[in-house]
């Protein structure tokens, strides 16, 4: 599992570990088959899967160019007899009942001649690595003497292709890269840099609101907060499509040549051909325009023509009712809704998806239907027993007694319950010993077994109720100690 959409792991602010998670621990009652989808058989509920094979250290998706299954971009052509056996042995079929297709797009290049070439991509996390990696190595081939002031300006120019939310992300990332940890490292590369960010249409952030695209192209192209760098050096370029990359330099339609040292692809998505097959199949998805070879889905995430049988999420889907752009965390609010509403049994067939009529579940069946359970008795509850009458209050007895503490930690004039066991550390007003203060102990120690007693001096060092206490002075009234005040509302 990796999360598309983060910068800070193509520019190092964020380490790779951290963004990723094991397929087996996010769900460990689930099972878990590395293979790929080949293609999706609604009227049958069943997925063609090809297995991963690995020759040592290299592991690979074996592929044949046999009509029913045609071969994905990056299979050799020249596949001999044994690899097609392999293939043939290594397919499988795997039967459903409710398939969720997650599968995402891949990057759409709109045939532009030396895009997948020289340029760097958004999309997975080996995308984020190799990036990661080349923005290093550029900085040092760049710190490198002998080079002219013009070499060091096309070596440190990052040029990214598309502002839709991808883009932008990437470009504050890179933004907040060279601002906060290129000063420590390379002061002296500076006034090199040079980031432009090219958009074929006239606005940035196209599914956003206005108020949201303005807000972006400000942020971006602010002024550089850190001295040494050029006050306009990141840029957004509108109405600037591109009609060629090469190695070295970026031709624009307009005929604008753009040198460059890095260039990122985030200029948009398309299908896969998994989606691209089943759009075929579903003629309800086939007819709508504006999906792009996406999977039509309603506001539950059916996929249309399925019956409720496939659901559909992330950058393969299209909510027809209410569209949502491209982003992983639209992907993750859409998995999470989906999660709930299958683990609670939801019955997608319905046209108001609702829960089963008496479902019962377990972690290796699933949701089963079955009778209702029957209604549990209401409890039957003891009355309590009565309390015993409560002796009358004395004063000046020690052990465990009421009275009212003035020092306690709710304020003076609370009744509580103290003993004579331990004695307060705050100021005593004049004429006493020392208050005693509130415990839940009932054990008494010699001192309460002498004031109990009677002891010289119980009566001056007890309160009455009878006669006013007498108040500290204003210097000596503050608040008891934390752990005291603590152990008095514990105890009382």
């Amino acid at each position: 599992m990796t999360r598309r959409g983060d910068g800070g792991g193509r520019t190092g602010t964020v380490e790779l570990r951290s963004i990723t998670e094991s397929i087996r621990s996010a769900n460990v009652g689930a099972d878990y088959l590395e293979a790929t989808a080949t293609a999706v058989h609604p009227e049958r509920k069943s997925i063609t899967c090809e297995a991963v094979t690995c020759d040592g250290a290299q592991c690979s998706i074996k592929c044949s160019p046999s009509p029913p299954h045609p071969s994905p971009a990056g299979c050799p052509a020249h596949i001999t007899r044994p690899a097609l056996t392999l293939r043939r042995r290594s397919e499988f079929e795997v039967e459903y009942d409710t398939l969720v297709m997650g599968v995402g797009a891949s990057v759409n290049t709109f045939g532009i001649k030396g895009v997948r070439d020289h340029c760097f991509f958004l999309k997975q996390i080996e995308h984020a690595a190799a990036l990661r990696t080349a923005i290093g190595n550029t900085f040092e081939r760049a710190n490198l003497p002998g080079m002219s002031e013009e070499e060091r300006i096309k070596t440190l120019t990052f040029v990214v292709v598309g502002a839709g939310p991808t883009g932008i992300e990437f470009t504050a990332e890179l933004r907040d890269f060279i601002e906060e940890d290129l000063p420590k490292y390379y002061p002296g590369l500076l006034k090199y840099v040079r980031i432009r960010v090219l958009e074929a249409s006239d606005r940035v952030l196209m599914q956003f609101k206005e108020s949201l695209q303005e807000k972006a192209v400000a942020d971006v192209t602010a002024p550089a907060s850190v001295p040494g760098l050029a006050p306009d050096y990141c840029q957004v370029l509108l109405q600037s499509a591109v009609k060629e990359v090469t190695a070295d330099d970026i031709t624009l339609n307009d005929g604008t040549v753009l040198p460059y040292g890095i260039a990122v692809w985030a200029a948009g998505i398309g299908p896969l051909p998994v989606t691209l097959d089943l759009v075929k199949k579903l003629p309800e998805c086939a007819e709508n325009q504006q999906a792009r070879g996406r999977l039509t889905t309603d506001r539950w995430l059916r996929v249309a023509g399925a019956d409720g049988t496939v659901l559909a999420l992330g950058d393969c889907a299209f909510v027809k009712d209410a569209p949502l752009p491209a982003t992983a965390q639209v992907a993750a609010q859409q998995g999470s809704y989906l999660g709930r509403l299958l683990s609670r049994g939801y019955d997608f067939s319905e046209m108001v998806p609702r829960k089963a009529d008496h479902p019962q579940s377990s972690p290796r069946s699933g949701h089963l239907p079955g009778p209702a359970p029957a209604p549990r008795p209401p409890r039957a509850r003891p009355a309590p027993a009565p309390r015993p009458p409560r002796a009358p209050r004395q004063s000046g007895q020690g052990g465990e007694s009421e009275c009212e503490c003035e020092h306690g930690a709710r304020g003076a004039g609370w009744r509580g319950r103290f003993s004579f066991s331990t004695w307060a550390s705050w100021p005593t007003p004049a004429g006493a010993t020392r208050w005693p203060r509130c415990s839940s102990t009932t054990r008494r120690s010699p001192t309460s077994r002498a004031l109990s007693a009677g002891s010289p001096g119980a009566q001056s060092t007890l309160p009455s109720r009878s006669s006013p206490r007498p108040r500290p002075p204003a210097s000596a009234r503050r608040r008891p100690p934390p752990p005291a005040a603590v152990r008095i509302r514990a105890a009382c």
